[in-house]
């Protein structure tokens, strides 16, 4: 069934269904379009579009590492993070093997003696791990066959910083950019300083990307009269450049290439930042470029909730930067906003956005680097270099908030009548799932809860009422009507149990005309709002609520 709306006879009541939530964050929350969100996280929105279905939860991983903030899936098998020594500045990767715990002790010639390490360059290429440490780059072999070389200078050109390189596919070499500059680095490593055309005093380079034959080279400006650009180049011609892209007045920090599109993240200038200070002015912002314009698109303006008065800075994580499972993932940063989707976001090539993956410990760092292996995520949160990973739990909430619902218009008044989530099923395990539904109206920052939806202890349920099992402990539900004591039996209760099982009334949705804790009534509002939040796995297939528009306005 679609989405929509159905007016009853009267014309008063109105009825109004969600059951796809594929469309991401919307535009504005008046948008009115129904598989799209405010807020999404930590719910994988893509993989089903009639289903919310929450992603796993975290655990700690961090024993044997010193300030890891970037992240490498070597050759040899190993996950990589690029530290520094203890006590020192110095450069340091960090080895993983899958399966096993991070080394306690570095690989012998994985450990730098000078310099200071600078995390935004780490890749591989030809078996070599490449780092950036002061100003410069370095490089070692990722068997840990060879010493580290701190130095890789090439040409005559002098590195002021570097960025993360890219390998093209086309050439097999590796560009690195160097702030103006592009340096590369062929198979035989030997190293070129200034490979390409130069793009001017008033840029610097960001992020790389392929782009078909060419290397599309991401710059943001150094001055806040210009824009920031996408520089197409071939790759051979050391003067002009094959195309110039217009990539907005903000600071372009990412850019990849997602299904033979360019996509770029831009937060905004430190030059505006310093000029406005309005609410609401800070934003990210997702530019799609198709070629044939020279000009790059708006698909989506990431904004702070207008519901929360203080200011809101972004910061895109250019270290959190990859495609996976056809998306592109990456950083953002909330700054000094008690509101916050800190975390890594992702965005599909039907261009819905969503803030995939949040973290419980967000509140105590933000996210510095991320990569994914085997579908599982790695993270770090903070400049100590604490690292998650995902495991099999569900122990973090998932969010989504739905758009602000303002029927027959902002002026009219309405009265809730009754709500209902629709649900697919609750974790058949000792961790009770539960989905919490909130509402918030009008200008309120605050959520009201109206239930939260949760298995029921044997030892309160009530003779005569349908239940299903979800885990069934210690409780041998055969003595209370159920056929056996299995995870999703449906069985009609003939009195309480004993032990510690428990089952859901209804595991198909759940229905609310009041508050329910409280008896108290549902609102009356000219706007509503509505969040639903899901832990230890439910999975959440719908929202349907009705009102009634209780007057119109004083011109008829």
């Amino acid at each position: 069934m679609s989405n929509g709306r159905l007016g009853i006879n009267m014309g008063k009541i109105y009825k109004t269904k969600i059951n796809r939530f594929d469309g991401g964050i919307s535009d504005s929350p008046y948008a009115q379009i129904p598989n799209q969100c405010t807020v999404t996280r930590h719910f994988n929105i893509y993989r089903d579009r009639h289903r919310l279905l929450p992603n796993n939860s975290w655990g700690d991983n961090s024993t044997g590492q010193e300030e890891v903030s970037n992240f490498l899936f070597s050759s040899e098998s190993h996950l990589l993070g690029l530290g520094k020594v203890s006590g020192q500045n110095w450069p340091q990767i960090y080895r993983k093997t899958i399966g096993t715990n991070w080394n306690q002790v570095a690989p012998t010639n994985f450990t730098g003696t000078t310099g200071t390490v600078d995390y935004d360059l780490f890749c591989e290429y030809n078996g070599y791990i490449f780092f950036g440490v002061t100003s410069n780059f370095g490089r070692v072999k990722a068997d840990d066959s060879e010493a580290i070389k701190e130095n890789e200078v090439g040409g005559s050109l002098t590195y002021i910083k570097v960025r993360q390189g890219l390998i093209h596919p086309s050439t097999n070499v590796l560009y690195i950019p160097n702030y103006r500059n592009i340096a590369t680095v062929n198979s035989s490593f030997t190293n070129s300083g200034d490979a390409a055309p130069p793009i001017g005093e008033e840029y610097e380079i960001m992020a790389l990307a392929e782009y078909g034959n060419y290397l599309a080279i991401g710059c943001r400006a150094t001055r806040g009269n210009l824009t920031s650009k996408v520089f197409i180049w071939d790759m051979v011609s050391t003067t002009s450049w094959v195309d110039i892209i217009d990539f907005g007045d903000d600071e372009l920090q990412i850019l990849n290439n997602l299904g033979g599109h360019l996509i770029g993240i831009s937060q905004q200038s430190s030059f505006k930042a310093t000029v406005f200070t309005k609410k609401n002015y800070s934003k990210a912002t997702i530019r799609k470029w198709s070629g044939n314009t020279n000009r790059a698109t708006v698909i989506k303006e990431i904004r702070p909730d207008e519901n929360v008065s203080s200011i809101v800075e972004f910061e895109a994580v250019n270290r959190i930067n990859f495609i996976h499972d056809d998306r592109m993932y990456f950083g953002i940063n909330y700054e000094n906003s008690p509101y916050t989707q800190t975390g890594i976001f992702c965005i599909d090539k039907n261009d819905a956005v969503s803030c995939d993956i949040v973290f419980a410990a967000q509140g105590t760092g933000d996210v510095l680097a991320a990569i994914v292996v085997a579908d599982v995520f790695w993270i770090n949160y903070n400049a100590a270099g604490t690292i998650i990973k995902q495991n099999l739990n569900y122990e973090d909430t998932s969010i989504y908030e739905t758009q602000k619902f303002s029927t027959k218009g902002l002026s009219t008044s309405k009265k809730l009548l009754g709500v209902s989530v629709q649900t697919n099923r609750f974790p058949y395990d000792s961790n009770k799932g539960s989905v919490v539904l909130k509402y918030r109206k009008d200008e309120d920052d605050t959520w009201t809860t109206i239930f939260t939806n949760t298995p029921t202890d044997v030892t309160s349920i009530v003779a005569g009422k349908k239940y299903t099992i979800c885990n069934p402990g210690t409780t041998d539900f055969t003595l209370i009507g159920a056929a056996d004591s299995n995870s999703g039996t449906v069985f009609i209760a003939t009195g309480v149990g004993i032990g510690t099982g428990n089952c859901i009334e209804d595991l198909m949705s759940h229905e609310a005309i009041n508050i329910e804790a409280t008896a108290v009534a549902l609102p009356e509002y000219k706007t509503i709002q509505f969040r639903l939040e899901s832990l230890n796995g439910s999975e959440i297939t719908g929202l349907s609520f009705t009102e009634e528009v209780i007057n119109k306005n004083k011109y008829g």
